[in-house]
């Protein structure tokens, strides 16, 4: 499955920028007609120099951007609807992008032709954008219904009729591609079901290290109404090991509230989903931490020169201080801060900071009163590490010490952490586990809650607490 998933990605990727080459081909023509008032001819646009570079640079930066909008994953994951409103929301923006950067130069009759060559831009990339997915979707469809494809499967719950539900959901084979390899539950098969799968008793233990093993990409649960809570602890638990988990759709009322539910699979299954952005939000706040982040990045140059002359001055040691912290999906990364303490201030081993540190610096406690010290996270935001609002990351250390307290502050993974949190707002930094736990319901509470607005409020009352110096 792994081959095939790489090669769909590719010829999604390929799809994208041949959809790209010929949408600027057909936009071409039409600007050169319309709005230089030129004779059609074919040939002269195709051994035009300004022409093929143009194109060829136009739809690599638009398969940059639609990397950058996490596009590209199994095209047999896909929905057709959802990737058509991602489609067009895409090109609006990346339109507007290139209409900003490239065509405004335009000699032009009046202002009208603006409004229509953004038009014509929009509608043409839209529609051979649409027309190449589209058709690649229906491909990789026919691929899952005929069997070419499927999606290894893990069954577990302690359902009294587990072996009647694995039986219906072999019937879903040929429609949604799902292989059920093994069976994991505690209750006997007394009516002496047919079962073709090997079966095991429920070990949480065991069923990750089954997963790791043998690459499932869908588990399916299957309890009892009773057995609430081990319906929240295993989807917690299994969020990080598999992409995709369904429950048995008479059970979905009893998900806790941090679990959205999507529309039903056939009349079986619903999934669980904890990624409670939608795709154009996802859009819009990637592009937004991307923009204002390159922007911050070149406006902060002077500061940032100002700032390392003192940090320099001050103590001896590197400007740049660099921690491994826990990102999105688990993978660690190195965040970056001016230096604010002196060197060696952890050589007793990891400890969280608090007003009164013997540790920080006569510069240091002038930079984190104003945040300053934060400000070369732009360049983890750039990057793709960190975002601007996000629950705020930790060092392995301490977090591992939060889930031990917390099963749930795993769901803070499925975000990009941030450079400013709701928790660190309302709590400032935490300077003890405890507070550190108690942060742990506003991240929750973010993610539950995500919206737009949200983001801006956060980003909002960050910059008055930066400009009241209360950093610290």
């Amino acid at each position: 499955m792994d081959d095939k998933n790489s090669r769909s990605i590719k010829s999604y990727v390929i799809g994208d920028f041949i959809a790209a080459f010929v949408a600027w081909l057909l936009f071409f023509i039409v600007r050169k007609t319309y709005v230089e008032h030129l004779d059609f001819d074919l040939n002269s646009y195709i051994y035009d120099k300004n022409f093929i570079v143009g194109g060829l640079i136009l739809s690599a930066f638009w398969v940059y951007f639609y990397a950058l909008t996490n596009t590209y994953y199994s095209v047999y994951e896909k929905s057709r609807i959802n990737e058509l409103i991602k489609t067009f929301i895409q090109t609006i923006i990346g339109s507007i992008i290139l209409f900003l950067l490239f065509l405004l130069d335009d000699v032009i009759r009046s202002y009208r032709d603006y409004y229509y060559l953004i038009f014509f831009l929009i509608t043409i990339h839209f529609i051979v954008t649409s027309f190449i997915r589209l058709t690649l979707l229906f491909i990789a469809k026919n691929k899952v219904k005929s069997g070419e494809v499927e999606f290894k499967t893990i069954l577990l719950g302690n359902r009294s009729d587990i072996y009647k539900v694995y039986r219906e959901l072999l019937s879903l084979k040929p429609l949604q591609g799902i292989s059920i390899s093994s069976l994991w539950t505690d209750v006997e098969n007394k009516e002496n079901e047919s079962v073709d799968i090997p079966v095991y008793p429920m070990d949480l233990k065991a069923i990750k290290e089954e997963i790791k093993k043998n690459n499932y990409s869908l588990a399916i649960l299957a309890f009892t109404k009773e057995e609430k809570d081990n319906i929240s602890d295993y989807t917690i638990e299994l969020d990080s090991y598999i992409k995709h988990i369904k429950v048995v759709s008479v059970f979905a009322d009893i998900l806790s509230s941090n679990k959205r539910i999507k529309s039903p699979i056939g009349n079986v299954l619903l999934n669980v989903n904890v990624d409670v952005m939608s795709p154009w939000q996802k859009i819009v706040k990637r592009t937004f931490d991307i923009v204002v982040s390159f922007i911050g990045i070149l406006c902060a140059i002077p500061i940032y020169a100002l700032t390392a002359i003192c940090i320099k001055i001050n103590s001896k040691g590197p400007i740049l201080y660099k921690q491994k912290r826990i990102g999105k999906n688990e993978v660690p990364f190195e965040i970056y801060k001016f230096r604010s303490m002196y060197i060696d201030a952890e050589k007793h081993g990891p400890q969280l900071s608090a007003k009164e540190d013997s540790r920080i610096t006569g510069v240091g406690r002038i930079i984190r009163k104003y945040r300053i010290d934060e400000l070369p996270q732009f360049v983890n935001i750039f990057r793709g590490d960190m975002s601007f609002v996000g629950p705020r990351p930790e060092r392995a250390f301490y977090a591992k010490q939060i889930l031990d307290r917390r099963a749930d502050y795993k769901y803070i993974y499925k975000v990009r952490p941030g450079a400013t949190s709701w928790g660190v707002v309302y709590h400032g930094y935490a300077d003890n586990l405890e507070k550190m736990v108690e942060r742990v319901d506003f991240d929750l509470f973010y993610i539950n809650n995500f919206s737009l607005l949200l983001d801006f409020r956060i980003l909002l009352y960050t910059f008055i607490t930066i400009i009241k110096g209360k950093g610290i």
